[in-house]
């Protein structure tokens, strides 16, 4: 007969509470590691992004008072830069001079895949801009070559890229926003967004809320940051108010962050 042995008292031994609590601990110290690591690529992102627009604004101010014009617009550039170089008009706009930040939104014609890199032909002082700065030796990652138009930024193009993944920048001239915000500004503003045709996307309203309460006024319409879009991620730059609670932390890149360069 076959006989089946059974051993007493045999048992599979579990955690206990003081184990369990241990594993517990390790998981939130490596979930509370990898957020802080997390925080910090991001505050170093910020970082980079804004030390390159104070860059470009040191850029223009040695070439305005080396040449006496705003690059873009500078008229003498075939002589005083380079024979390659593209000369500008000569009327102190850099393009168009838009009246509202819909229209310096808008801009879509060319740079980066027609995503709000420029006011036209390549040939047009949004693109020369980068252009006249480059043979200026004034800027780096981008190229001076305006040849052709680039289908993404930096990556040897004229437009560079941006700290933030798939963005880059371009400039548009002109009144940032009505009298709605009280700071109506006309200027030369740089503008961080994405590539692909899609010029109303670019940064977060999370990292816009962020950069402009540590770097500015925290407000989004007004100051020398402000906002491009009015989606409920992002407030655009007639918003006389702080950022709300859902574009302070909406991670979706639905804003075009522009930046005064003339100050």
């Amino acid at each position: 007969m076959l006989k089946l042995e059974m051993k007493a008292g045999g048992s599979q031994k579990g955690f206990t509470l003081i184990e369990m609590s241990i594993v517990l601990v390790i998981i939130g110290l490596i979930i509370g590691g990898i957020l802080k690591g997390q925080e910090i690529i991001n505050a170093s992102r910020q970082k980079n992004l804004v030390t390159q627009i104070d860059g470009i604004r040191s850029a223009i101010n040695t070439f305005n008072d080396k040449y006496g014009a705003l690059p873009g617009s500078f008229s003498a550039a075939t002589t005083r830069l380079n024979a390659k170089a593209v000369n500008g008009t000569g009327t102190g706009f850099v393009g168009a001079n838009n009246t509202s930040s819909a229209t310096i939104v808008a801009q879509t014609a060319v740079g980066a895949g027609n995503a709000a890199g420029s006011n036209g032909a390549q040939t047009d002082e949004p693109a020369i801009f980068w252009c006249q700065l480059a043979f200026a030796d004034l800027i780096g990652n981008s190229s001076s070559d305006c040849a052709q138009v680039p289908t993404v930024f930096g990556n040897g193009s004229y437009l560079p890229a941006s700290a933030y993944s798939g963005t880059g920048l371009s400039v548009a001239y002109g009144t940032s926003d009505t009298t709605t915000s009280g700071q109506p500004i006309d200027s030369l503003w740089l503008r961080v967004h994405r590539t692909a045709g899609v010029p109303t996307a670019g940064v977060s309203g999370k990292t816009m809320a962020a950069i402009d309460a540590k770097y500015d006024d925290g407000q989004p319409g007004t100051g020398q940051i402000r906002t491009g879009t009015n989606t409920a991620d992002c407030p655009n730059t007639t918003t006389v108010a702080p950022y709300t609670p859902v574009s302070a932390t909406s991670d979706q890149p639905t804003c075009i962050m522009f930046a005064n360069l003339v100050q």
